[in-house]
């Protein structure tokens, strides 16, 4: 039998979820503003890795989805 889950579990996800999506924002504003500011591609995915720790392959697929 399922559990349900409980207030504070719906607003733990519920924030988790809402400070991935902001941090993914962020990301795309970076992305766009490096960009506008005329840095290279492989300069500002090398900023990303820095400012918001990603792995390559994290770097690699927001730049991909973004530039």
């Amino acid at each position: 039998m399922k559990e349900l889950l409980h207030d504070d579990d719906i607003k733990y996800f519920a924030r988790k979820e809402g400070r991935e999506e902001e941090r993914e924002i962020g990301i795309q504003n970076l992305i766009e503003v490096l960009k506008e500011l005329g840095m290279d591609y492989s300069m500002t995915e090398k900023k990303l890795c820095e400012k918001y720790s990603l792995s390559d392959a994290e770097a690699q697929r927001v730049m991909k989805k973004y530039w």
